[in-house]
């Protein structure tokens, strides 16, 4: 399901909720005449401001200003000559949030003044009183007013440029992830008129480059009973594709079973391999922005996430890009109802009813999911625990849910206090330096490029969980052959981190100096 249409639902409990009385005690302290409230409403190409005092009395009607160097300039001339004239003691300004189109004008007002946040569902609300089926922008200006004045926005919390770039990152992979999904459903149909039965040869059909090279030279089932299997095989051996005999005679067993391919088969196969192509730059760019997320995930403690059974280098990148610092969060209530990870309620007089989930941010909410689905899997942490909420009848949405708000205090406490994975309903932790070794060794990265990632990552494993790291480092049981992967590793590059990666490693490990735990203040280093 597409993050942007995950909880349809409005959930005016969580855009309602007041963000803090602090603009009261100022107003107060210094006299509400003496607060300035400045409403701004962006549009694409214009910005509509107009300035108050804490009463709701106007200082400057509504004026538009172009979204501009100049226009943001004139904007700022005109609040200070508004503070100076009226003897303004402190200006906040109330900005909407429209997608990306507010940034702009955020990054101008914020140098100099408070920005406050409104959702635009809090002005929707708000404007229902007075103009229930009109809407200007004067009536938006007014909404923005009162839920400035009565503290439902958000502060603006400036995230480390490192941070946003690795958001962006994460954000773009699970983009093209989703289109590839949507690229590999259509070729499915598309491989039923060219070759019919042919995907039920293939456990993992993307993944076989013996049935990439199929689909890429044949255009029905009769080719292939012609060339036979001795042909078959050599035909595969000539396009990089290793097939034995027995596969080979499976092929050409559904080949002679088959039933006729559409009509239209000569025309389905040349779209066919068109997509095959798209599918390659595809998995080349899912590939290229997973080596991007890993270098940003070693430099924060979101990489102590890698020693939990069930949270890949994707689930661990994708919770530090979306939820940020963990210092940003005083409690783990604060992270898990960020993503709405709680019902709504209905109560009135002896009528109390739970709904389904609030609507929170749909990114951070669709990467917990999948944590909590991941952990309560067979071979998660948290299986037992899974298992158990199974028998009970729970569905798999409401264990994964459940298992996401747990999550939330564990990762919370983990993070904070830079401490590896412990939990006494959950299985033992896994070796975090091998787990980064193997998805090196998956996306190709070489020798060089993996010493710098795992040595970074490193220096966040805590003294007390180093000898799990030395240990499975020297047997070489950080090899996982097994593990699944959509492009294969290359034999070469897993040799070559062996012999380069995992001594220079152990020796930083086992140096005396490095025999103690460093205390990182902020989740990124200076950039």
């Amino acid at each position: 399901m597409s993050k942007s249409t995950r909880g349809n639902g409005r959930g005016g409990t969580l855009v309602l909720k007041r963000g803090g009385d602090s603009l009261r005690r100022k107003a107060q302290k210094l006299g509400g005449e003496r607060i300035g409230v400045v409403a701004v409403d962006v549009a694409k190409e214009r910005v509509s401001a107009m300035v108050t005092d804490f009463f709701g009395n106007v200082l400057v009607p509504p004026e538009n200003f172009p979204v501009t160097a100049a226009g943001l300039a004139l904007l700022e001339q005109r609040i200070v000559a508004a503070g100076r004239e009226h003897a303004l003691k402190h200006i906040v300004i109330g900005l909407e949030q429209t997608g990306r189109l507010h940034e702009p004008v955020r990054r101008v007002l914020q140098q100099r003044w408070e920005v406050t946040l409104i959702h635009p569902l809090v002005t929707h609300h708000l404007r229902q009183g007075i103009s229930p089926s009109v809407k200007t922008d004067g009536i938006d200006m007014d909404a923005l007013f009162r839920a400035v004045a009565g503290c439902y926005g958000s502060p603006v919390r400036t995230l480390p440029v490192a941070c946003e770039r690795w958001r962006a990152v994460h954000r773009v992979r699970e983009q093209i992830v989703d289109e590839r999904t949507a690229l590999k459903l259509r070729m499915h149909e598309r491989l039923h008129a060219v070759l019919p039965g042919f995907a039920t040869q293939f456990e993992n059909l993307w993944s076989s480059p013996t049935a990439m090279a199929i689909l890429a030279g044949f255009d029905g089932p009769d080719g292939i009973r012609r060339l036979g299997e001795q042909g078959l095989k050599r035909w595969l051996r000539e396009r990089g594709a290793v097939c034995t005999l027995a596969k080979a005679a499976a092929l050409l067993a559904w080949a002679g079973n088959a039933v006729p391919p559409a009509a239209a088969a000569t025309t389905e196969a040349a779209i066919l391999q068109a997509d095959l192509k798209h599918l390659a730059m595809l998995n080349q760019r899912i590939e290229t922005y997973e080596r991007q997320s890993l270098e940003f995930l070693v430099q924060t403690p979101f990489v102590l996430l890698l020693g939990v059974l069930g949270i890949s280098n994707v689930l661990g990148s994708g919770l530090g890009a979306e939820a940020g610092p963990m210092s940003f969060y005083p409690t783990a209530r604060n992270l898990s109802g960020r993503a709405g990870l709680y019902p709504r309620r209905y109560q009135s007089d002896q009528t109390d009813l739970q709904g389904p989930m609030a609507q929170g941010e749909p990114f951070l909410r669709d990467v917990l999911l999948k944590i909590g689905r991941c952990l309560t899997w067979p071979r998660g942490a948290f299986s037992a625990w899974g298992e158990s909420r199974r028998a009970a009848g729970l569905c798999e949405k409401q264990i994964a849910a459940a298992m996401a708000n747990r999550f939330c205090g564990i990762a919370h406490a983990m993070l904070l206090r830079g401490q590896t994975f412990k939990h006494p309903a959950a299985r033992e932790p896994v070796s975090i330096l091998g787990k980064l070794l193997n998805v090196a060794a998956d996306l190709g990265i070489d020798g060089v490029a993996a010493t710098a990632l795992a040595m970074e990552a490193a220096t966040r494993i805590p003294l007390q969980s180093r000898p799990l790291e030395i240990s499975e480092l020297n047997s070489g049981a950080w090899k996982n052959a097994s593990r699944p992967r959509e492009l294969g590793a290359s034999p070469g590059t897993t040799r070559q981190i062996s012999q380069t990666t995992v001594p220079a490693i152990l020796a930083w490990l086992q140096k005396a100096e490095n025999n103690h735990d460093i205390a990182h203040t902020t989740d990124f280093r200076s950039p």
